[in-house]
């Protein structure tokens, strides 16, 4: 029977958490690399944390505190102990034996590059290397540490989905059921976007899948699943990119011939052509990251039929510069050349609003069906 390994971290996606705080994956994720090494400094006095952590955080540390009000001496010294400590705490355990091994055939065995070796060699036996040296060095430290020990880390995604499934159903009801439940559950889903990539991953896919493209054309002036998109966004700035790029997947991706996906089709791009082309989605759509609108068009411009070219249209037309304008304008009309649609050939509507029923410039999604089944480019 194995026995129950105890850490620090109180579970996974803690730890996961952390994760993201030390390597953001989009610039536009708030810099919480501080917090994560005060978090990190409490675990460690709560028990053992593995060394690839706690090198990290010494790096992590030693990168934040190099600024220009830093004395002269303790940006090298922070730098050479943080690096001492990294190479230190991984070579070390491969030396133990009757025949100690050499650090460097130690480093080779655990794949760590032998410059780490001579580096930790001169900064440990004479003076500190140069800042310019020991900044490089830090960066590829942190670099290896991801390869070799952080993207190893797994999230129990089913556990992730269960608990997003469990808090939508019940944020779902509100004015139905107990307001101290479905605030508990709005506090479960601001956890859950905190987390990793890929919780966020599973949250706006869930969302996508499951809770936008059922929703009918309604009053929705405060729809409850906008609000708390809306409060997911100003936690995590980088969950309205996710939340997209959800969208034009579940858009552009085929569905199954046993399946009639022209209605949720029809839902998904209003809600993509809402989202990234109204007025009050502007602050988050200024904090995506660069390119990020280009991205979307260029995606949907891959998977061309009536609805995702309509779309296009519509984003080009309220989203892009002039210039950049007659550019995309080519590409549609290449787009265009495939299809028989005439459909395609209509006048373009206003700009899409909220998709609200009751508004006079929402968008209809029955204006936007069609039969035709999304299929990549080339494929007959």
């Amino acid at each position: 029977m194995s026995q129950a390994k105890v850490t620090p971290w109180r579970d996974q996606a803690e730890l996961l958490q952390i994760r993201s705080h030390f390597y953001p994956t989009s610039e536009s994720d708030v810099d919480d690399r501080i917090h994560a090494v005060h978090v990190v400094n409490a675990w460690s006095i709560r028990g053992s944390v593995p060394h690839e952590v706690e090198s990290t955080a010494a790096l992590t540390a030693a990168i934040l505190n190099d600024d220009d009000d830093c004395l002269p001496y303790c940006a090298e010294f922070a730098y050479s102990g943080a690096i001492c400590l990294f190479v230190t705490r991984l070579v070390d355990p491969g030396r133990k034996g009757i025949y100690v091994k050499s650090m460097y055939g130690a480093a080779e065995r655990v794949h760590l590059p032998a410059s780490f070796v001579d580096l930790r060699h001169d900064a440990t036996h004479g003076p500190p290397p140069s800042l310019a040296v020991l900044r490089v060095a830090a960066k590829d430290a942190l670099a290896w540490l991801w390869d070799h020990y952080w993207r190893g880390l797994t999230v129990h995604l089913d556990r992730v989905r269960q608990r997003i499934l469990a808090a939508l159903t019940l944020y779902g009801r509100r004015g139905q059921e107990n307001d101290i439940d479905t605030t508990k559950a709005s506090e479960e889903l601001l956890r859950i976007v905190q987390g990793s990539s890929e919780t966020c991953t599973c949250l706006a896919s869930r969302l996508v899948e499951h809770n936008l493209k059922s929703m009918k054309p309604a009053n929705r002036t405060s729809s409850p699943v906008e609000t708390l998109i809306r409060d997911l966004t100003t936690h995590r700035p980088a969950f309205f990119s996710t939340l997209v790029s959800a969208l034009i997947s579940q858009l552009t991706t085929a569905p199954s011939p046993l399946e009639d996906a022209t209605p949720h089709r029809a839902t998904t791009s209003v809600w993509l052509v809402y989202l990234l082309t109204h007025p009050s989605w502007v602050a988050q759509r200024y904090a995506a990251p660069p390119g990020f609108f280009d991205h979307a068009i260029a995606t949907c411009l891959m998977s061309p039929d009536t609805l995702t070219v309509k779309v296009v249209e519509r984003l080009v037309e309220s989203g892009v510069e002039a210039d950049a304008q007659e550019l995309w304008g080519d590409a549609i009309a290449l787009a265009k050349l495939d299809q028989s649609d005439p459909m395609l050939q209509c006048e373009n509507g206003e700009d899409a609003g909220p998709p609200h029923e009751d508004d006079e410039n929402d968008v209809d999604p029955t204006s936007l069906e069609s039969a035709w089944t999304p299929k990549p480019i080339g494929v007959v």
